[in-house]
């Protein structure tokens, strides 16, 4: 997760949303991207790294020149959110066929956050469905949020996609995703976002 350490503190996508109105997009995103990609070799070849980029990006080939050097790409998913449309899904996936040949796994973001990662859904062929924040959220008590992601969860599997549940907090709410067989969660319960060399030391403590 990329993090600005600047006063007064403002979220990332803030920072993300004002650098493509100024044109440098491109620019910040890359720079996230290039950092994740120059730290990759510290982390054990059993943990997967997750980008998130605009498809736009994809098109240009800026995600593809970043991952240039790098033959096997089997432990990188791109992550493409909900709130980034996609104009021609054709263009999108000669953009990626390449990626995929590499091994590169993709992930639709903030799934039931909104109508587009539906669409997404269906034209990407994606890997990896993720449920937004807004959907698991107290999904113990929401009979509607516990119908539309039983939905989507069996959606997903008859379609070979797995799914990562977003913004888990609470132990009844890891309980109830896991009767819907949700291969995967995220969220403060489990961890907060660390700085790299902290979680270096958690994924070796993990790991032994």
């Amino acid at each position: 997760m990329s993090r600005f350490f600047v006063e007064p503190y403002r979220t990332p996508n803030i920072w993300f949303d004002e650098a493509a109105q100024f044109g440098l997009g491109e620019a910040l995103e890359m720079l996230a991207i290039n950092n994740v990609l120059g730290n990759m070799s510290h982390f054990n070849k059993e943990v997967y790294v997750s980008i998130n980029t605009s498809p736009e990006h994809i098109l240009s080939g800026a995600v593809a020149n970043a991952l240039a050097a790098i033959s096997d790409c089997s432990n990188i998913v791109l992550e493409v959110t909900e709130h980034s449309p996609i104009a021609n899904y054709n263009e999108m996936l000669t953009a990626l066929a390449p990626l995929r040949k590499k091994g590169i796994r993709l992930a639709i973001d903030d799934v039931g956050a909104g109508y587009s990662s539906f669409q997404h859904i269906l034209e990407l062929q994606a890997d990896i469905i993720k449920l937004d924040i807004s959907l698991t959220r107290n999904i113990n008590s929401d009979r509607r949020k516990y119908l539309l992601a039983k939905a989507l969860c069996g959606f997903a599997k008859d379609i070979g996609c797995n799914i990562i549940a977003e913004g888990i907090e609470t132990l009844e709410e890891i309980n109830t995703l896991r009767k819907l067989n949700v291969d995967k969660v995220q969220g403060y319960y489990l961890g907060r976002p660390q700085a790299l060399c902290d979680a270096l030391v958690h994924q070796k403590l993990v790991l032994s």
